[in-house]
Formats: structure tokens, sequence, C-alpha cells
């Protein structure tokens, strides 16, 4: 989720309470509140209007909260998997680590690799499931936790994610040649990937239900919401793309609950002649890898690489 609950859920009740409080000028409502012997509804309007204004500066405070939702892992944690994979730990320049892992190909022989950039939520637990869509085939892949994520250190901070992405990519550049390095991001991990796409010469870049930035996504979801100062955060895809020189594919998920279809139809001003716009019909913002459309359309992106 690119929103936390708590913001999400006391938005809609100062919304609810704003409606209500101008309902009560109607004859039927006053005689209800009769009813009830509340007097005095003009206080349901100032109560709104208070939480209003504590969410004003609640958003600015609580805003990594709101962006992230990390699940931890502790530093002996085991992972277990079918297939082969190796675990790779990375130390960052500020004496952090980016704990990633590294799954082989279910072809006898490698087209590439996808770097992959998960959404804003969990560990490599959850996301590592999406690997078999990849190495199926014939790419490795490899996922890296962000800070603050499963078993990698540190706090997630927009800047040190994009270095971390760029210690992840140079460790692979070494294990291989750069045009077999495929950046994929989905959600969250589209800014991160779309950045590192800017300042590397990798081939394709895949973008699975990205939006314009985080700012768009708030004031989209929370319409009703005033923010009299800049985030800490942005993630903006819009710039990263304008500066992107490599085909890109963007992949949206027609019923997206999480990413207001606008924030995501705002990236078409941004694409090259060469990119494509790709709607995936049924599909929400969890669940496309189950679409027969989505399977087709990265046969169609990843297939002349075979």
């Amino acid at each position: 989720m690119l929103l936390h609950p708590v913001g999400a859920s006391l938005a809609f009740l100062i919304k609810k309470l704003a409606i209500f409080a101008l309902m009560t000028n109607s004859p039927r409502c006053s005689k209800f509140l009769r009813k009830l012997k509340i007097k005095n509804y003009i206080t349901l309007l100032g109560l709104a209007l208070v939480l209003y204004l504590l969410l004003i500066p609640s958003v600015y405070w609580l805003q990594r909260l709101l962006i992230f939702q990390p699940v931890k892992l502790s530093n002996t944690y085991t992972y277990e998997f079918e297939e082969s994979f190796e675990e790779i730990d990375l130390q960052t320049p500020d004496g952090f680590t980016i704990n990633n892992l590294y799954f082989c190909s279910q072809k006898d022989s490698t087209k590439g690799v996808i770097l992959y950039f998960h959404g804003n939520a969990d560990n490599m637990i959850r996301w590592s499931q999406y690997r078999e869509v990849f190495t199926a085939r014939g790419y490795d892949v490899m996922m890296t936790d962000y800070r603050g994520f499963g078993k990698s250190g540190g706090k997630p901070v927009e800047d040190a994610l994009y270095g971390d992405a760029q210690l992840v990519y140079d460790w692979l550049s070494k294990q291989l040649p750069t045009e077999k390095i495929f950046l994929y991001g989905r959600s969250l991990g589209c800014a991160i990937a779309a950045q590192l796409a800017t300042q590397v010469d990798t081939p394709l870049l895949i973008l699975e239900t990205p939006f314009d930035d985080i700012i768009s996504v708030i004031q989209a979801r929370l319409p009703i919401l005033y923010l009299p100062y800049e985030l800490d955060y942005r993630f903006s895809n819009m710039d990263h793309l304008a500066k992107v020189t490599c085909p890109v594919f963007i992949l949206k998920a027609e019923n997206d609950e999480i990413v207001p279809g606008r924030c995501t139809d705002n990236l078409k001003s941004v694409l090259k002649s060469k990119d494509r716009f790709i709607q995936i019909e049924g599909a929400s913002h969890k669940n496309m890898a189950e679409f027969s459309e989505y399977e087709l359309q990265l046969d169609r992106i990843l297939g002349k690489r075979y």
C-alpha cells in the first residue's frame, strides 16, 4: 500500500463528520438530533476542523510511517526455496547491510538478469514469489530489500535508497555485461528503478503499477487535504522518466485500488515514441501477475531477448 491505513482512516472520518454536520441543516436531521439530545451540532463541525488541522502536520511527522510498511527479519533468518538461489549482502558506504537474493533461471542458459525493486511493504519473503515469472522465461532475478526491510539495516531515506540501488547494480555489473541487466520496478519500486535507469546504461526498464509522484498519490486519495509544505519523499517517476533514454514499458492495472488511475496516466506525457503504455484489463494493484494478458505482454517485451 502507498498510504498507511491510519492516515486514510483519519481523513475518511473527517470527511464523514463534515458531511454529517452539513446535512444537519435539514429539518429531518434536526429532528433526529433533538431525539439524540444533541443541541449544538456545530460541535461536529468544530471536531472535524480540529481533526483536519491535526492531520495536516501529522502527515509530515508520520510520512515515513505512511509511505513504508516494512517487516523486519532477524539477521539469523534462513531463506528456503526449492530452486537454486544465493543470498548476497552488500555494504553501503555509511555502514549498513543491504540484503539481496539472486535466483537462477529455470532454463539451461541465462538470457540476462532482472534487477527487481519491490513495493513499499513487507520484505522479500513476500516478493520472492514473483521471481518465477522471469526465471521461467530464462532470466536470472536479483531482488533487494530496502533499508529497514527484512534483513537490511538502516531506515528508508529516498536518496539513500537510490544510492543502494546503484550499489546493487554496480555489483551485478561486475558479474555480467551491463547489456544483460534489465530493470524492473513495482509500485514504489518503480521510482527506484526509474532513477537508476537515469544513471546507468540499461537496455530496458519495466514499470508495474507506477505513479507520477508520491505527493500526487496522497492528494488523489485524500483530496480534502491541503499540504502547505514539501514532504521529505517525492519518488517522482515524472522527473526520472523525463531523463531515461532506454525503452520504457509501463504496465497499468485497470482496477488499481492503490494508485489512482490518473496518477499513472500522467506518465504518458514524458514517454518517448519507442516507449509503451499498456493497461492490463481487469487487474488490480496486487494481482496483475494472475492475468494472462500480463504474461502475454511480458512475452512480447522480453521475447526478443530469449
